[in-house]
């Protein structure tokens, strides 16, 4: 079912990938690529293939041509920041369930975050962990390329959203419905806050049995994006469920007055820790961060020698702690040198940054009508549409609550809330297993509302008002809090289902936060 069984993987090293993307002279911070390109003319890679029925695909998409160089393009935790009006918050426990393993996820994590300044969160320090779908650290499913750049991106974005916040993952089985469902329940028994789903199916008449079963839970919020595809008749699940909180999407760019970022030191981001402020100080940040990976990998490696099991998940476990120790190894030796280098580069001063130029307005068509409906524009200087791809539909199997105010159909609709989702205009993510075929470095530019789930579920836990959701309903209770987006479509069903309009709207609910204080 899956392109990963097919996909030939390549594991870069971490340091590797430092040597080349520390090499780049500039990093993109503002929506979207050079040239300001659209969603809807970029050729985006889908990892996960379509789901059959009772199962979910992961709803990542990759923009290959923004990973061609050394470059890292897309957007950056200070951009997320500042975007959404992220100051100050509390902390938490994220959950990301996903199905299948991605063995790197840990020490990919250590570069996305060591690489934006962003505090350490590992294993060792209790910021990270990671189980399998019954909450064992060592009873992990298979590895599997496609839903681990998925994996790669929601940890990214999570960590983008709340930096301060720990992170939960739960590894399910597989990507039946059920199987990921109980991922749901274990991260809830594990004490999360809330629980992010970037994947989904189409609706069927189980929904009922799903959400009783697995995505009702009294004071821990459950997200879940709606889909890629647009607009469609057939709703998507988990997110149309009652008790489920809808994510949809939209194109996010920024306008003449959001401040230029050219680089890391530019946009670093002070969170109680020391920034990361020049190539130099992330190259240190990058040596430690390894030195304390194989640490851990080390002791890992002698306990599983010492335990003398024979059985297969015993020898799967060993063969895996070994090939974690012997890659680390040599990545941190890539990485010392690195380090070497660029302190003797550091002596040789560099041209100063070319101010970034705001992304070039999209010209009205030179047949038909033209758009009359401006995008929206923060006072922060972003501009958001909807984006074409944001799933947006009307469920079959379940009601309308009473608390979804101005929605357009007799049922359950969806989104009921949205963050930036389109590819083009997507988050800069570091992975290591599954990117052969998208990147040389390790970074990729990602988006889908596989995007836009966990950057919800961040800001709602860094917000400290998770407890109050136990379903939308807070959302349209406080809509005027958020930022309406009302221009934009993502189909033709012509109605508000699928149209940005003022007010509700399918494809971006009651809008995109403002701030931590929108929730």
């Amino acid at each position: 079912m899956h392109r990963s069984l097919t996909r030939p993987v390549r594991v870069v090293g971490v340091a590797t990938a430092l040597v080349l993307t520390l090499a780049a002279a500039r990093i993109e911070f503002s929506g979207g690529f050079s040239g300001g390109q659209t969603g809807a003319t970029l050729a985006v890679d889908h990892p996960c293939a379509t789901p059959s029925a009772g199962h979910a695909s992961c709803l990542l998409q990759v923009v290959p041509a923004a990973t061609s160089s050394a470059t890292i393009a897309g957007l950056t935790p200070a951009a997320i920041a500042s975007a959404y009006g992220l100051n100050g918050g509390g902390s938490g426990t994220i959950a990301v369930v996903d199905a299948y393993d991605n063995p790197n996820l840990e020490s990919d994590l250590a570069v996305y975050r060591s690489t934006w300044g962003l505090p350490a969160c590992t294993t060792a320090n209790g910021c990270f962990r990671k189980v399998g779908q019954t909450g064992s650290a060592t009873d992990l499913p298979r590895a599997d390329a496609s839903w681990g750049e998925e994996t790669s991106l929601d940890v990214d974005a999570a960590s983008a959203a709340c930096p301060a916040c720990r992170l939960l993952v739960v590894e399910a089985r597989n990507d039946s419905m059920s199987s990921l469902g109980t991922a749901v329940n274990t991260a809830v028994s594990l004490g999360a806050t809330a629980v992010s789903n970037s994947y989904g199916g189409p609706e069927n008449g189980a929904a009922s049995a799903y959400s009783s079963a697995y995505f009702t839970h009294a004071g821990v919020p459950v997200v879940a994006s709606t889909g890629d595809d647009g607009y469609q008749p057939v709703a998507t699940i988990p997110a149309a469920l009652p008790n489920v909180i809808a994510v949809g999407g939209t194109t996010l760019t920024r306008t003449s007055a959001a401040p230029a970022v050219r680089s890391a030191a530019a946009a670093r981001v002070v969170l109680g820790s020391t920034a990361v402020s020049t190539r130099v100080d992330r190259d240190i940040a990058a040596v430690n961060a390894l030195k304390k990976a194989l640490k851990k990998a080390t002791a890992t490696l002698q306990h599983r020698r010492a335990s003398h099991c024979t059985s297969k998940a015993c020898r799967r476990a060993l063969s895996s702690a070994t090939t974690t120790v012997h890659r680390l190894t040599k990545s941190l030796a890539t990485a010392r040198k690195t380090l070497a280098a660029d302190r003797r580069k550091a002596r040789t001063p560099t041209p100063a940054p070319v101010p970034v130029q705001p992304p070039t307005p999209v010209s009205a068509p030179t047949t038909g009508p033209a758009p009359t409906v401006p995008p929206t524009t923060s006072a922060r200087g972003w501009a958001e549409t909807v984006w074409s791809g944001a799933g947006s539909g009307c469920s079959a199997q379940v009601a309308r609550p009473a608390w979804q105010s101005g929605a357009v159909c007799t049922g359950r609709s969806i989104a009921d809330v949205a963050a930036v989702a389109d590819p083009a205009t997507g988050l800069a993510v570091y992975d290591t297993y599954g990117t052969s075929q998208v990147t040389r470095t390790g970074w990729l530019v990602a988006g889908g509302t596989s995007l836009a789930a966990p950057l919800i579920t961040g800001m709602l836990v860094r917000s400290g008002a998770a407890a109050t959701y136990s379903d939308a309903s807070p959302f349209y209770a406080h809509a005027g809090r958020f930022t309406d987006v009302t221009a934009g479509s993502n189909g033709t069903c012509g109605t508000a289902l699928c149209n940005g309009t003022v007010g509700y709207d399918g494809p971006t609910g009651v809008g995109t936060p403002s701030s931590l204080a929108s929730f």
